[in-house]
C-alpha cells in the first residue's frame, strides 16, 4: 500500500479512466489519493513534487469533476 506524499493519509489507488473521457485513450491509467485526490499519470513518479489534483485533471479534460468522478473505476 503506498501512501499519499502530499496528505500522508490517504491511499493511492490506480484508477482506469473510462474510454469516452477527452484525450484520455481507452484503458487510461492514473494514480489517485483517496483522500486529498491527488492524480498522477501511471508512469509518473509518485512524490510530493508531482501529480495534478483531481479538479486541474477535470478542467484539463474540459469536463466536470462530477462526470470525472463518475467515469473512474479503481483497478487492482
Amino acid at each position: 500500500m503506498l501512501i499519499c506524499p502530499y496528505c500522508g493519509q490517504g491511499q493511492v489507488l490506480r484508477v482506469r479512466l473510462k474510454p469516452d473521457i477527452g484525450i484520455y485513450s481507452d484503458s487510461q491509467i492514473v494514480r489517485f489519493c483517496d483522500e486529498c485526490d491527488t492524480v498522477w499519470k501511471e508512469n509518473e513518479t509518485i512524490s510530493e513534487r508531482t501529480g495534478t489534483t483531481f479538479h486541474q485533471l477535470a478542467k484539463m479534460l474540459s469536463i466536470s469533476e462530477t462526470s470525472l468522478w463518475n467515469d473512474m473505476e479503481i483497478i487492482p
